[in-house]
């Protein structure tokens, strides 16, 4: 391909992922074009280094704690970090600890636990939710903020992801006292950036819950793919408050 047909860079995320444009569409263009910048090509993407470090910051301006300078942060705050060579991209109000955890999750607990970066970790993550519908299915986010969800990191070639799912809901009426809980697990698997569900998610114990409310788990498609997390209402009517809690067990390899 001769210089002439290189095209320019539309957009860098903070992920370092580039975005190309031959001046009328944009695409992730192709191996010379991502060459010719220098970057990592990668599941038929480009990546260019970020390589913005940080240290020791001060904690009442931005309650962070670094205790290895070997940590990466891109556009992340009101994050503890403790123990080295973790990557945070663009998360808040997440603690991250233990060796060379790589998150993008928000509202979440990280442990890393691997020699690789983001090889082997396990995360903690929080949603919540006030739901008064009568729909089936509602979808609830991270720490209740609307559109924080469990993205997928689409960097590394193969991932697999093992859930264990704890909900409890509760009635929002001083006429009921209707509660309930649901237990289930699950499997996802990302290949080549290509998130899909590995395994139907299984619901292990269901307490109180008659008319059953419900959960979802849904392997979706996006910018980056994403886990959506849905919930329905006991008898789908009244107001309810919902707290779900997923453990999440990863492998991820760029093989």
């Amino acid at each position: 391909m001769s210089i002439t047909n290189i095209k320019k860079i539309d957009k860098v995320a903070a992920t370092g992922k580039v975005t190309f444009t031959d001046g009328t569409t944009t695409s992730d263009g192709t191996k010379a074009d991502c060459d010719f910048y220098g970057g990592a090509f990668r599941n038929n993407k480009c990546f260019l280094p970020t390589g913005n470090k940080i240290g020791l910051l001060n904690q009442a301006a931005s309650n962070k704690r670094i205790s290895d300078t070997t940590t990466n942060s891109i556009n992340s705050h009101n994050t503890n970090v403790q123990g080295k060579g973790h990557r945070l991209n663009q998360i808040i109000d997440s603690t991250i600890v233990g060796n060379k955890a790589d998150t993008n999750l928000s509202n979440a607990f990280v442990i890393g636990g691997g020699k690789t970066l983001g090889r082997n970790q396990y995360s903690t993550l929080f949603y919540q939710a006030q739901i008064a519908t009568s729909s089936d299915l509602t979808e609830i986010f991270l720490g209740g903020v609307t559109n924080r969800r469990f993205e997928i990191d689409e960097s590394y070639n193969r991932i697999a992801l093992a859930v264990d799912v704890h909900a409890t809901c509760r009635a929002i009426s001083s006429t009921t006292t209707t509660t309930g809980y649901i237990h289930a697990k699950g499997l996802f698997q990302s290949t080549a950036g290509v998130l899909a569900s590995a395994a139907t998610a299984e619901v292990v114990t269901d307490f109180n819950l008659i008319p059953a409310a419900s959960l979802s788990l849904d392997a979706v498609s996006g910018t980056p793919d994403h886990i959506r997390v849905r919930v329905a209402n006991p008898n789908r009517t009244g107001t309810f408050d919902w707290s779900v809690i997923i453990h999440v067990y990863e492998i991820r390899t760029n093989v």
